[in-house]
């Protein structure tokens, strides 16, 4: 048996898209196609980035004044700040909502990981109203929490002595202190991959994972090429959506790139070189390369959308927690073959489950109709 190399990373959680991907528009462009952009249509105005105002002080969170604010809806139950400042006071860092009442609490929800705990938490509410449904015992769904958490703190003390070269703090009071800022950094994600766990438990039989093994073995053995066009809609200070006059000038934006794209993809790296945001892969026409199914370095939404594509389509715009993209699937690259796919094998076991749970999120956010307004 040939083992998978690099597939075996834990799931990223999964982005909730806010709006809908559209279909897979193209076919394989045809290999005489030179990529060019309709440039009569470009002005060099259009071409600049667009630039990141200075976001209205009004529009900054504050707590208490914020505390009512709808950040999320789940099944249409409106989602508060302050529930999720109260349950992580509750559940992961004490007096949390004291310290949001300060200048430094203040600073930290003007951060990107506000936008996080919202997510997490418009999760993990859509995933505890189905395992109520389910009748789903409290017990076991804190036994899966702990194992998640005992495995997450571990890799955290590990990365500490290795990025500091100093032991773990292991004095009480400075133990309490990082594992209080861990929590409160991890806490809400531990949660959601923890009732992941309860609800899709690792069974796995050899005929499954040949049947998983048939349906999805690119992903299993080999990586994709892809190109990307990235357009920012959240402020790059605090996370938050845009919206207002700057949410505007985002549909401005991304309808001017749907009008450029050929159906067939075909000046796709074109269109990327000039008006993807992410100045790096757009200087090389968006291009991102050694794209794994389960990729650490990108959302997992961003990851799903590319392997689902055929080489060649495209399809977008896709959001992730970063912002707005377009993605054309460009080649699949062989890696390695796996025969007669073991079900004790703990790459292959990881794999699946990931697949797994990935499904699972991504049909509860769908049932649940979990949707970001933060």
């Amino acid at each position: 048996m040939v083992l998978i190399t690099a597939c075996g990373q834990d799931p990223v959680t999964p982005e909730v898209s806010i709006e809908p991907a559209r279909q897979d528009k193209t076919a394989r462009p045809k290999p005489s196609s030179t990529p060019r952009a309709r440039s009569a249509a470009v002005t060099p105005a259009d071409r600049k980035q667009t630039p990141a105002a200075p976001q209205d002080p009004s529009e900054l969170l504050t707590y208490p004044r914020d505390a009512d604010r709808v950040v999320a809806t789940v099944n249409d139950r409106k989602i508060l700040l302050r529930e999720i400042i109260e349950h992580i006071d509750r559940n992961h860092f004490p007096d949390f909502e004291k310290l949001s009442r300060t200048p430094a609490g203040q600073i930290e929800l003007r951060t990107p990981r506000m936008a996080d705990w919202v997510r997490h938490f418009a999760d993990l509410t859509a995933l505890r109203t189905e395992a109520r449904s389910l009748d789903i015992k409290e017990d076991k769904i804190k036994q899966d929490r702990l194992e998640v958490y005992t495995t997450a703190f571990r890799r955290y003390k590990d990365d500490y002595e290795k990025n500091s070269k100093r032991p773990f703090p292991s004095g009480d009071s400075a133990f309490e202190f990082m594992r209080n800022k861990f929590q409160k950094r991890e806490g809400l994600f531990i949660e959601v991959e923890g009732l992941l766990n309860t609800l899709v438990p690792d069974q796995l039989d050899r005929r499954s994972v040949v049947e998983f093994y048939n349906r999805h073995h690119q992903a299993m053995s080999g990586y994709l090429t892809i190109a990307q066009i990235y357009v920012s809609n959240r402020d790059p200070k605090t996370g938050a959506l845009l919206t207002g006059k700057r949410g505007e000038a985002v549909a401005q934006r991304i309808r001017k790139i749907q009008e450029l794209l050929a159906a067939d993809g075909s000046n796709f790296e074109t269109v990327a070189a000039e008006w993807s945001e992410d100045r790096r892969s757009a200087s090389h026409g968006g291009r991102l390369e050694n794209l794994q199914r389960f990729d650490p370095r990108l959302p997992a939404i961003l990851c799903k959308t590319a392997w689902d594509l055929r080489d060649g389509a495209w399809t977008g715009p896709v959001q992730t927690r970063f912002g707005l993209h377009f993605i054309k699937r460009v080649k699949w690259i062989i890696r390695s073959y796996i025969i007669n796919p073991d079900p004790d094998n703990k790459e292959i076991r990881r794999f699946v489950r990931s697949h797994r749970k990935e499904v699972k999120l991504f049909e509860l956010r769908r049932k649940h109709r979990v949707t970001l307004l933060y």
